[in-house]
């Protein structure tokens, strides 16, 4: 369920590039990654968890 990009990332210390958008890192483990817009006006959250 959800939603697959086909996308160039770029991990640079806590700063995640996708595309041409500019992502912080607010947690990363072996199970989930959670980041938020950066510069963004609200201040909303994205989660994404593995699945086996």
């Amino acid at each position: 369920m959800g939603n697959e990009y086909d996308a160039t990332y770029k991990l640079t210390d806590s700063i995640l590039t996708i595309g041409n958008r500019n992502y912080i890192i607010v947690k990363i483990d072996k199970n989930k990654l959670i980041y938020k817009n950066k510069g963004g006006l609200f201040d909303k959250h994205y989660e994404y968890k593995k699945v086996e």
